[in-house]
């Protein structure tokens, strides 16, 4: 292996790397901003996230089992979206 093609996978490697640790630090900070942001607006309501899943190479955001219930009666929730 020629020692350009030697870069080019350590280049990768750690590229890949990179990505997948972003997407694990990021993943519960985002998921903090994503509920106080949506939580805002909502009087009387409380907005629940299960689990954010950021994934950088696509940009794409996952979210899992949103929960919105009523801060007066929060059993049965108003609106669960359980995927």
């Amino acid at each position: 292996m020629s020692r350009r093609w030697t870069w080019i996978t350590a280049a990768f490697a750690i590229l890949m790397v990179v990505f997948g640790a972003v997407s694990v630090l990021v993943d519960r900070p985002l998921r903090g901003i994503l509920e106080r942001r949506g939580n805002a607006p909502l009087q009387g309501d409380t907005a629940r996230l299960g689990a954010v899943n950021f994934h950088p190479l696509s940009f794409a955001l996952k979210v899992k089992a949103v929960v919105i219930s009523q801060d007066a009666n929060p059993a049965p929730p108003v609106t669960p979206f359980p995927h």
